[in-house]
């Protein structure tokens, strides 16, 4: 740990839900070949999301977890966890269990997608556990390096933002590779004015201080 400030808040994680969420869908695959299944598009999902096929057309899982990362899609996020379980209950249950079996004390679910909701919480410091372990994932990293990067900064491999409504705020996990260190930075309740200057300041600081 480089730095931190009030790592241990519990608030909202928003989309960064999403990645814990990529994570047991990957968990839940029996090989992967599942990466190429199809996954057919229901029309809640399709009325949802306009960039779905449309309701009874089919989408492969690799793409569903593209939409999901990097486009922040709820309905992609629904297709999964059907697809992944039998039920959302079932798996919100698994995405407590790996988070704490990965060690997070400050961190609960009741829904994969980030929606806000009172028994909804993770902090600071277990996002950045949860990103470590998302990288170890190949095909989850590769998504995020895909991401757009609002963020100018030269050793920047991938990043990932999003809202949640109740409260509004900005959830923000980016990581940056240099010299043969990779640095992670996550920003809770982030103030979109300052965020992208905040962000380069924590990874400038780390990569002169580590």
């Amino acid at each position: 740990l480089v730095y931190a400030y009030h790592e241990d808040r519990k608030v909202t994680p928003g989309d960064l839900t999403k990645i814990m969420t990529a994570m047991i869908v990957i968990d839940n695959m029996h090989s992967k070949k599942e990466f190429n299944a199809k996954i057919e598009v229901t029309p809640a999902a399709a009325s949802k999301d306009k960039k779905l096929p449309a309701a009874g057309e089919t989408v492969k899982l690799s793409k569903l977890l593209e939409m999901m990362l990097v486009g922040g899609s709820d309905a992609a996020t629904d297709l999964l966890v059907s697809y992944s379980t039998s039920s959302l209950e079932t798996f919100v249950n698994q995405m407590n269990a790996k988070a704490s079996s990965i060690g997070l004390m400050d961190t609960q679910f009741a829904n994969a997608t980030g929606a806000y909701s009172t028994r909804q919480y993770s902090s600071a410091y277990d996002c950045a556990v949860i990103v470590q372990y998302a990288l170890r994932y190949e095909p989850i990293k590769k998504i995020l390096m895909t991401a757009k990067n609002d963020i100018e900064y030269g050793s920047l491999e991938g990043s990932m933002q999003g809202m949640v409504e109740n409260p509004s705020s900005l959830q923000y996990v980016g990581f940056a590779s240099e010299k043969d260190m990779q640095l992670v930075v996550v920003m809770l309740d982030a103030d979109g004015k300052t965020r992208q200057k905040e962000a380069k300041s924590l990874l400038n600081y780390g990569y002169k201080k580590v």
